[in-house]
């Protein structure tokens, strides 16, 4: 049987830094970076993506509203606009509506996910949803942020 002793958290971390230290800073080719660390932050003067996102092809949603829903439990949501790649909406999107959004297109107002085109049917301007989101679900971040 394997038996260890304990040892304090000051112990511990005085272990650590003994083991890891912190090197010079050194310059190397960017070939070179593989498994390497950077010795400072790197940031950027422009977002990427520069707004949130469908991360697809679907619905922008209020997750909230898709919850329970499934192939059992269809519910319903009004679209009141379409957003394609490259497009912008200015309709905000309240409760129990939607806006039909293309990938790469930026999320609309009052949206926190995006569900998938498969897991819908559109009659007129109601779609039947029978799959549930959670909130920022096939979102990609302004800036990358996760």
């Amino acid at each position: 049987m394997f038996l260890s002793k304990l040892i304090s958290i000051k112990n511990a971390l005085k272990i650590i830094e003994n083991k890891w230290r912190i090197k010079e800073y050194e310059t190397i080719h960017i070939k070179d970076a593989y498994l390497r660390v950077l010795g400072e932050d790197i940031c950027s003067y422009h977002n990427s993506p520069p707004f949130n996102k469908s991360m697809m092809d679907g619905y922008a949603l209020i997750s909230k509203n898709t919850f329970g829903a499934s192939i059992n439990n269809l519910k319903n949501i009004t679209i009141i606009d379409e957003i394609g790649a490259g497009e912008f909406s200015e309709k905000e999107i309240h409760d129990l509506e939607g806006i039909k959004i293309s990938t790469g297109a930026p999320i609309p107002k009052g949206a926190d996910g995006v569900l998938m085109e498969e897991f819908t049917k559109l009659k007129g301007d109601d779609l039947e949803i029978h799959a549930q989101i959670t909130p920022m679900e096939n979102i990609s971040l302004k800036g990358g942020r996760y």
